[in-house]
């Protein structure tokens, strides 16, 4: 994905987006929606105003996601349009400069990074990386209702999906039951 690697307006800005998606779960809609206001820099958390069901949250985000923010927020600068709050705007087009990034955009720009870097088609869409925010998540911590929480789902069975096991998690848990030299 060389080309998120670049330090020009289109790549700083579809970094954060594509990074608030797949490492802090966001919906594209949540994306969408986010005004600038809803970034804490000094808390590092976005929050969400409008979730599904129209439920808001706070998300904390990772320190360099935090930081990649800030520097979409020093860019933002010089293509806003005046008065626009969104926190993500399009750069370019004569009517769409400036104002809100729309999820069909960020669906477009996610499908052709992800078919550069020769993903299967059922991994273009944006819910793949929230997907994995959730995967990644639950490996972490272990934890189902810190998933439900930050992915903002009304229900524990919801997040059941990102506690898919693998092997190697299944030879762990086994290992912990093995009996001791004393017995159990």
């Amino acid at each position: 994905m060389e080309r998120l690697s670049g330090g020009g307006a289109q790549e700083v800005r579809d970094r954060a987006v594509f990074r608030l998606m797949g490492e802090a779960g966001l919906r594209v809609s949540e994306v969408e929606g986010l005004d600038v206001e809803d970034f804490d820099p000094g808390e590092e958390e976005i929050h969400v105003r409008a979730g599904k069901g129209g439920k808001a949250r706070t998300v904390p985000l990772p320190p360099s996601l935090a930081a990649e923010l800030v520097q979409w927020l020093r860019v933002r600068t010089l293509y806003a349009a005046p008065g626009e709050r969104a926190l993500f705007v399009n750069l370019g087009g004569r009517k769409a400069r400036g104002r809100r990034l729309r999820a069909w955009t960020i669906r477009e720009r996610l499908s052709a990074y992800l078919r550069e870097l020769g993903a299967p088609d059922r991994y273009h869409g944006p819910h793949s990386l929230r997907h994995l925010a959730g995967t990644r998540l639950y490996r972490a911590t272990g934890d189902l209702y810190v998933v439900t929480a930050l992915l903002g789902h009304a229900d524990v069975s919801t997040s059941q999906i990102y506690a898919k096991m693998d092997r190697s998690r299944l030879r762990k848990a086994v290992g912990r039951l093995a009996v001791n030299e004393e017995g159990l």
